[in-house]
């Protein structure tokens, strides 16, 4: 099977002209048109990621992501866009048009997390918004979405109670006033800035972070679900490759 009718089938679900204006998201790297069997899922590009796919057999890598983010200037021996071009690999970047999507980065945490959406106008696309089966405190479900993404939840207003939660995968701080003017209690995202935290509390909204690697990297998986039911015939690997960031309490 070529790569394009891949690519065919991610730019139908998360189409890559739904992307934001900075991102760089789509095939940035190889041949459309060159065959392959297997494939690997990834948040990440880097030459351990290169090196696995090649292990497996891979011709193609499929990655949040963007390899290619900013102007590239040169490509030296040993960047990745060099490896992936000296090992015959093309890479497929899904970055916010696959945050956006109908069961992307957004979907599958609410999913993971419990919130349901169904009955919520969604004012934003990079974020969902909606509520849990039971109210609980700011930090009982920071600790819940611990336990959820194996990862270390940081919260502000820990006592409060929360019952509509918004999420958004990675870096989406940004959202969070948006967030509590359109009827939040708390999001949960990726990163925060200090000084994020220090103005979401004063407002007493409760704006968790998760990190960005575990808010993000379940939706591969997701995507690579979704990949093998379409398409039975070729294999498409999820990296064992983990967060190279280690949580050291």
């Amino acid at each position: 099977m070529k790569i394009s009718v891949v690519y065919n089938y991610i730019d139908a679900i998360a189409p890559f002209d739904t992307q934001m204006s900075f991102d760089n998201a789509g095939l940035l790297v190889g041949d459309r048109n060159a065959e392959f069997n297997n494939a690997l899922l990834c948040l990440d590009i880097t030459p351990a990621v290169v090196e696995e796919a090649v292990q497996k057999n891979c011709t193609l890598i499929i990655s949040h992501h963007p390899v290619i983010f900013q102007a590239v200037k040169t490509c030296l021996a040993n960047s990745v866009p060099y490896l992936l071009a000296k090992n015959g690999l093309t890479a497929i970047c899904a970055h916010t048009n696959w945050d956006q999507a109908v069961g992307g980065v957004n979907d599958t945490l609410c999913k993971i997390l419990g919130i349901d959406c169904s009955a919520t106008a969604q004012p934003n696309t990079e974020f969902r918004i909606g509520t849990l089966e039971n109210e609980m405190s700011a930090k009982e479900f920071a600790r819940f979405a611990a336990e959820k993404l194996q990862t270390a939840v940081r919260t502000t207003c820990p006592d409060k109670m929360v019952k509509t939660v918004a999420v958004c995968g990675g870096a989406g701080s940004d959202y969070y006033e948006e967030a509590a003017l359109n009827g939040a209690d708390l999001l949960l995202t990726g990163e925060v800035k200090h000084h994020e935290f220090l103005a979401a509390d004063a407002l007493g909204f409760s704006l968790a972070a998760a990190g960005h690697y575990e808010t993000e990297v379940i939706a591969m998986t997701a995507l690579a679900e979704k990949l093998r039911v379409v398409f039975p015939m070729n294999t498409f690997f999820v990296s064992e490759l983990r967060n190279p960031v280690e949580t050291v309490m």
